[in-house]
């Protein structure tokens, strides 16, 4: 081999072993990337793994504590139902109708969060507004907290409500049902979780800052405190600062979580400020405008105790459950009503033929042969003036709309309690 030949197998060699060298290059760095990206996709795969794994734990734990929720006050109700009889001594007797009532109302609490939060995760909630007091509206509120403070067995505790703005200048355009949800579920966690102290309701009408122009509410206790890396987690939907089998404090723990849902929904927002041993203050931000003087709307005013005189007035109850019914027969017994009984919408309709001097018609919207919207419909229709008054089961998927297009005057939600029943025949019947 000549010397330019030579050189040349040289050069050729070099270039090849460059050129290995770069593919080597090449290979090592495509090997590089592969790993880093495997390396990554392992930690998003192990974080996905994690996060399945801590929801499917919260999950699990949730459904233990709404077992138990459900399960503790059915447990009382089946089981002081069973031991009443005509020999029970007659303080054993009111004792036990204490305890089952308050196991129902628990159980209904617990039933309504559940079915709550459903409709607010599926977006089927609606909201209505409507003009307002907010003073009064808040003050009639009051009576209920006494009633849950005595529940709780605290009738120690003092709830206090510090307005921000004067009778006069505090009427408001809003969804007072709403409102009502929010206070209600800040302040039986307030009343819980306080043993001694006192309870603050109130509110201002923010003029600077983040939430100029929005109402500031807010809710305070002396209770227990809650530490700081918790204060996010009360409002998660599966979370409990209390998730183990020693829960000293009972409920869904979805009361926080529905709060700050629906004010969200309102176009507001909730948080809160709390130390251990030192209390907490709920506030929730909402975006209400003020409505003139009263002049304009009228107040909501507090809800009556004393049981109401109808002995001049008669009724018409279409309820085709004999239970339901006989309820109803004993609630209203007390107001000396005369009562007629229509076991369906058929009967309801022919009844309103035959008979002028019906004052009111307390209407079950689920009957046989004819339900109470078809009913109520037809009643209208032939000119009967007399208020209807909706009693209906689906109270929570907002099917006021439906009984309201259908042409009824109010509505109520089963279980109906006596006092609504009356505050809601009083409005129609108080002339």
């Amino acid at each position: 081999m000549s010397s330019s030949e030579l050189i040349n197998e040289i050069e050729l060699r070099k270039k090849a072993e460059e050129k290995l060298k770069e593919y080597e290059n090449r290979l090592k760095q495509i090997v590089e990337e592969r790993t880093i990206h495997l390396k990554e996709k392992s930690k998003e795969l192990e974080a996905a793994k994690t996060k399945a794994e801590e929801a499917d734990r919260l999950k699990t734990a949730f459904m233990a504590t709404m077992s138990h929720e459900l399960r503790t006050p059915l447990n009382a109700i089946i089981g002081f139902t069973e031991l009443m009889d005509d020999a029970t001594p007659r303080q054993e007797f009111m004792e036990f109708k204490d305890i089952i009532n308050k196991s129902g109302v628990r159980l209904l609490t617990t039933v309504e969060d559940i079915f709550q939060l459903t409709y607010i995760e599926t977006k089927e909630i609606e909201f209505y507004n409507e003009k307002f007091n907010l003073n009064g509206f808040i003050h009639s509120l009051m009576d209920n907290y006494e009633e849950e403070k005595e529940n709780f067995h605290k009738p120690y505790l003092d709830i206090n409500f510090r307005p921000g703005l004067e009778d006069k200048d505090c009427f408001i355009y809003s969804d007072p049902k709403r409102i009502k949800t929010i206070l209600d579920k800040l302040v039986n966690n307030a009343i819980k979780f306080t043993k001694i102290g006192a309870i603050e309701i109130g509110y201002e009408y923010a003029r600077k800052g983040k939430f100029k122009d929005y109402f500031i509410f807010h809710v305070k206790d002396t209770g227990i405190g809650i530490a700081k890396e918790f204060h996010d987690m009360i409002f998660d939907r599966f979370r409990q600062v209390e998730e183990t089998n020693t829960r000293n404090y009972e409920g869904s723990g979805l009361g926080a979580t529905i709060a700050k849902e629906l004010s969200k929904l309102l176009g507001g927002d909730m948080w809160l400020e709390s130390e251990p041993n030192k209390g907490s203050t709920f506030f929730f931000a909402l975006p209400i405008k003020i409505h003139g003087q009263k002049s304009q709307t009228k107040a909501i005013t507090e809800t009556k105790k004393a049981i109401p005189d109808f002995s001049t007035k008669r009724i018409l109850i279409a309820e085709d459950t004999e239970s339901n019914f006989k309820l109803l027969e004993q609630y209203l017994k007390k107001t000396k009503v005369e009562i007629i009984w229509a076991v369906d919408g058929v009967e309801a309709v022919e009844f309103c033929k035959q008979d002028d001097k019906i004052d009111l018609i307390l209407m079950d919207m689920k009957m046989p042969n004819m339900n109470g919207y078809e009913a109520t419909t037809k009643i209208k229709k032939l000119g009967v003036k007399c208020p209807i008054i909706a009693q209906t089961a689906y109270a929570l998927q907002d099917d006021e709309v439906k009984t309201f297009t259908a042409g009824c005057d109010s509505y109520l939600a089963k279980p109906i309690k006596s006092r609504e029943l009356f505050t809601v025949m009083e409005k129609f019947l108080r002339n």
